[in-house]
């Protein structure tokens, strides 16, 4: 049932960015399709992400899922990732 908000949240944000797009491009004097919408929704969800604390059934489910695929430093020792997956081999060096 959460993932039905997170898809309306991306709806939402996708149809803002076509329209946005379709604003602003002429309003620059472009073409209009000029900029792309995908672009623009993109954009908006990092600034909704940085400008409102979203609700915690619009958060990741687990921060541990990634952590498990991830080659980033906080992954290459067993303390650090929180996952049951077992960390990295210490002979292999973190991107």
């Amino acid at each position: 049932m959460n993932a039905i908000w997170g898809f309306l949240l991306a709806l939402f944000l996708a149809l803002a960015g076509e329209y946005l797009a379709g604003v602003i491009a002429p309003a620059l004097g472009l073409q209009k399709g000029a900029i792309s919408g995908i672009m623009m929704a993109i954009l908006l969800g990092i600034l909704v992400n940085n400008l409102f604390k979203l609700p915690e059934v619009l958060r990741p489910a687990s921060s541990s899922a990634w952590c498990a695929s991830c080659a980033s430093a906080s992954c290459c020792s067993a303390s650090a990732c929180p996952s049951s997956r077992p960390a990295r081999s210490a002979s292999r060096r973190c991107r």
